[in-house]
Order: C-alpha cells, then sequence, then structure tokens
C-alpha cells in the first residue's frame, strides 16, 4: 500500500468515526497541517461573496460618476455644448451595462458563497471549484491576485486534494 492509499483509508476511517457529525462542521478529515488553511479559504469564499454583494450598491455610481468626470475634462479641454450632448446620448444609449454588471456581480456572489459552503462541507466539487474561481479572481490585481493565488495553492495540494477525494468517496 503505497502512501497515498494510506493517507486516503486513513481519512476513510476518520469520516465513519465522525458519521453523525453536524451537516454543517467541516468534516475531520486528515487535511493534516492544511485544516486551518481549507477553512480560511472556506471563509475566504464569504468574504468575497460579500464584497462582490458590497459592490453592487456603488456600481451605479462609479459608473455615472465616471462618466461625468469624462464629460466634465472634455468640456476643459474646449469640447462645446453640441459634442457633450452627442457623447451624453452615446452613453444613455449604453444603459444596458450597469444592470449587466450587476447581474454578473451578483452570480459571482452567489457562487463563492455556494462554493465556501461546499469547501466547509467538503466537497471535492467544490475544491475544484476552488481552483477555477481562484483563477478567475487573479486579474483583479492586488488583493485578488494574492487571494486567487492561494485558492490554487491551497486547494492543489497533494494532502487536501486526497482528503477532499476520500470524503466524497466515502458519500
Amino acid at each position: 500500500m503505497n502512501h497515498d492509499d494510506r493517507e486516503t483509508q486513513a481519512v476513510q476511517d476518520e469520516a465513519i468515526e465522525n458519521e453523525g457529525v453536524e451537516a454543517y462542521e467541516i468534516p475531520k478529515a486528515r487535511f493534516g497541517a492544511w485544516t486551518g488553511q481549507v477553512k480560511a479559504v472556506a471563509i475566504a469564499h464569504f468574504v468575497v461573496a460579500v464584497v462582490h454583494l458590497s459592490m453592487v450598491f456603488f456600481v451605479r455610481n462609479m459608473f455615472e460618476a465616471v462618466i461625468n468626470m469624462m464629460l466634465q475634462q472634455l468640456m476643459e479641454m474646449g469640447f462645446g455644448g453640441e459634442e457633450i450632448s452627442m457623447i451624453r446620448e452615446g452613453f444613455a444609449e449604453m444603459n444596458w451595462v450597469v444592470p449587466l454588471m450587476i447581474v454578473v456581480i451578483v452570480v459571482f456572489s452567489v457562487l463563492f458563497a455556494l462554493n465556501g459552503w461546499k469547501l466547509w462541507l467538503g466537497r471535492n466539487w467544490a475544491r475544484i471549484n476552488a481552483i477555477v474561481l481562484g483563477v478567475l479572481i487573479i486579474p483583479a490585481f492586488p488583493l485578488g491576485t494574492i487571494v486567487g493565488i492561494w485558492f490554487i495553492y491551497v486547494m492543489v495540494n497533494r494532502e487536501v486534494a486526497s482528503a477532499f477525494k476520500a470524503l466524497s468517496a466515502q458519500r
């Protein structure tokens, strides 16, 4: 029996021991030294979801503020009322942008919250989703880059992956 098989068997044995544990507690699988990291990643998913949802309240105001700043700069550069009104009309035709941004933000919030919950419950598919979501937030420099790399680093760890797989195998 190789190291991975022994580790998987140990996780399965411990999972059987913990049968009847409350459904909302993180499984006491053998994540070893990584247990705290796995818990922290699950909690971080909830934090990212809340941060995304809080952005919904600011998106519309930020969009309007950016447009007004651009128009103000154009007026300072000497553009007249006719050009400015044409630009305003152009922006008015883009009224679909803000609702689309809000929908995307809400979808990502739900994905992060659901994934955090399922990570907490030890679902292997949530581990894989955490890797994908980590990749997706890397472009959000600097904080998204740090958090995304951390998600990936923890979730691709061999010990973490085998523990999640063993938990999934027992279900």
